[in-house]
């Protein structure tokens, strides 16, 4: 016999191999998208934070006896507090945690001292 190409078996274990890599790879996407879906809501939690810590401050430094109001994102929820440690000094704390996941929580903490 003369002739050229493959079997039957080759092909068939060709198509088995690759669709062993192939449902690896597909077991992987779900994983891949939670993760950039839960980075995503993170770094907008730590700008949020960021943001409100720095308003904050600025209400502070220009006011040190002023309010301080907290701003929020949609899906997001935030918490804010400020501490009077002695009449010079405050310390801000800001938590904000996206609505879906409250459990994963970003804090940041800063302390202001009267000029």
């Amino acid at each position: 016999m003369d002739r050229k190409g493959f079997t039957f078996l080759e092909i068939l274990f060709t198509v088995v191999i690759i669709s062993v890599g192939l449902i690896a790879i597909m077991n992987w996407v779900p994983v891949a998208i939670q993760t950039k879906i839960k980075t995503e809501r993170r770094t907008t939690a730590i700008f949020l934070a960021q943001k409100n810590i720095e308003e904050a401050k600025r209400t502070l430094l220009s006011n040190f006896d002023s309010g301080v109001i907290w701003t929020v994102s949609a899906g997001f929820n935030c918490a804010g507090n400020v501490i009077t440690e002695n009449p010079n000094l405050k310390t801000i704390t800001v938590s904000v945690w996206h609505i879906e996941n409250p459990s994963d929580i970003t804090t940041f903490y800063n302390r202001v001292a009267r000029r």
